[in-house]
């Protein structure tokens, strides 16, 4: 079987609204300095650097999602978390796993002793949620391990 990588996707709308909101905040605050500055002269700068720089975390927001991977291929399970200061990275075999499923926000897994263990999945779309799941499934089958529900 090929490899699955399991990206986070930055095209959703939900992501594409969060930084047409950051870039209009900038826009308003920028807009708002240069008025105040135009006709009152005075302006406090407090509340302008806070807006702008508020603003610019709104568009730069979905970026730090793009560094979160899953890869599972015929090895294991292989996740990449790199934030701020948190660089996590876990690798699985399939030799300490005995079953592993999709539960919710996370995948399941048991391993050899028989405690259940979880992986956070990266930000996804239902379609890709869908090949994880189908993916996990053919796994289990070529693997010989229990598909968890």
């Amino acid at each position: 079987m090929e490899k699955l990588e399991f990206k986070a996707d930055l095209n959703t709308p939900y992501i594409k609204i969060v930084r047409f909101l950051g870039a209009a905040l900038f826009g308003f605050v920028v807009g708002s300095v240069v008025f105040t500055l135009k006709f009152e002269g005075t302006i406090d700068w407090m509340y302008s650097v806070s807006g702008i720089m508020c603003s610019l975390v709104f568009m730069a927001f979905p970026e730090i999602w793009k560094k979160q991977s899953l890869t599972i291929d015929e090895m294991g399970i292989y996740l990449h978390n790199y934030t701020f200061g948190n660089n996590q990275k876990r690798e699985i075999t399939w030799e300490e796993v005995k079953g592993i499923g999709v539960n919710g926000n996370s995948i399941e897994f048991k391993n050899n002793i028989g405690s259940t263990e979880r992986i956070n999945l990266p930000v996804y779309t239902k379609n890709q949620l869908k090949e994880l799941r189908s993916y996990l499934k053919q796994m289990t089958d070529t693997k010989g391990l229990e598909y968890i529900k």
